[in-house]
């Protein structure tokens, strides 16, 4: 739906009524460490401690924590991506910037960015 992001946040912040609760089995295998940030761009560190090659691409969304449930949130603008596949190999580690402005201007919260994976989803948690 076009304007649910107009929907779910308010003047207070993320409407939880309005949300859907997120379906993601976050693995903690796969470290994540924030390497830099902007206003509307993350750069992540994904370190490979599976114990077994990863493939993944450029697919991703940003969830809030919200009274103990994670919470999928809507896109502000549209957010096309590549459909390619990135290996990370057992161990080995990659550098992505990850454009937060597809969400438009985040209220202050926990939020966490969760790489789609092929098997494994990889989450950060950072407080804007």
């Amino acid at each position: 739906m076009p304007c649910s992001y107009f929907i779910t946040l308010g003047q207070n912040g993320w409407k939880q009524e309005f949300l859907t609760a997120s379906d993601s089995d976050v693995n903690e295998r796969l470290a994540t460490e924030k390497a830099g940030e902007t206003g509307t761009s993350l750069d992540l560190k994904i370190t490979n401690g599976l114990g077994m090659d990863w493939m993944y691409g450029e697919y991703w969304h940003l969830e809030v924590f919200l009274d103990g449930t994670w919470y999928n949130l809507p896109l502000k603008t549209d957010h096309f991506v590549h459909d390619i596949a990135f290996e990370l190999p057992m161990g080995d580690s990659r550098k992505h910037t990850y454009d937060l402005s597809y969400y438009g201007d985040l209220p202050t919260g926990i939020y966490r960015l969760v790489i789609d994976g092929s098997e494994v989803d990889a989450a950060y948690e950072c407080t804007e």
